[in-house]
């Protein structure tokens, strides 16, 4: 190494954790001097998971448990990002990256790992979907007649709406003093408009209670309730 007091830069090529580099110098006089520097280097390229609800509909926020796999260097950080927003840091907790998305509706949720060496992962991805609101149901009207007979049915007009996860189901139950007659279940999708639907009635004979229960792909349930009065 040519020169007095000056710095050189020395390529050193090392696939260890951790490698010792000695350096020794010798000046024109013969006079030698060394010195010892700990190398790290980190090639691995992180890989990163995700664990929580990320199927279906649900009914609260969804916690994500991020499981990043490293090299020796060890986790910089994990972030995450919403649709197309911002990435953000995801905090640890007890040794857990976890973060907790309440955001309503249908979200990619994309995330990724740095480790210390600023190797970065691939981003990884999946979709939330939260509806913590119940469907919406109206009835044209809350009460009516009805002539039983054999096979008759009670016509309900009626209209229902969902804000995210659309297709519900609707339940209908046909009790009188609080003791169950019938019931009808019917898959339904986003609605909207007001629609027709034909209850089976059968010879059922007196005053009734209607109950309509409308759930949303959630689970979210809507329960409106009309009366009915059977004659022959």
């Amino acid at each position: 190494m040519p020169g007095s007091g000056s710095a050189r830069t020395l390529p050193i090529a090392t696939a260890g954790k951790k490698d010792t580099v000695t350096v020794r110098a010798t000046d024109s006089g013969g006079q030698t001097g060394s010195a010892a520097v700990t190398v790290k280097v980190d090639r691995t390229v992180p890989t990163i998971s995700v664990s929580g609800k990320v199927h279906g509909w649900q009914r609260r926020p969804v916690t994500l448990t991020f499981n990043p796999k490293v090299g020796p260097s060890g986790v910089a950080k994990v972030q995450y990002k919403i649709g197309s927003g911002d990435w953000k840091q995801v905090g640890r907790s007890g040794g857990v990256y976890r973060v907790t998305i309440k955001r309503q509706g249908s979200h990619k949720v994309s995330y990724r790992v740095t480790t210390k060496a600023g190797v970065r992962s691939k981003a990884g991805g999946c979709t939330v979907r939260i509806d913590t609101r119940a469907p919406r149901l109206t009835l044209a009207s809350s009460s009516f007649d009805v002539t039983a007979a054999t096979g008759a049915t009670l016509p309900v007009v009626l209209k229902w709406t969902d804000d995210y996860s659309s297709t519900c189901s609707l339940r209908v139950l046909v009790t009188q003093h609080g003791k169950q007659k019938a019931t009808q279940k019917l898959t339904v999708g986003h609605g909207g408009s007001w629609q027709t639907i034909a209850v089976p009635w059968g010879t059922l004979v007196g005053h009734y209670t209607l109950t309509f229960k409308l759930y949303d792909a959630a689970g979210n349930v809507r329960v409106v309730k009309a009366g009915v009065v059977a004659s022959i």
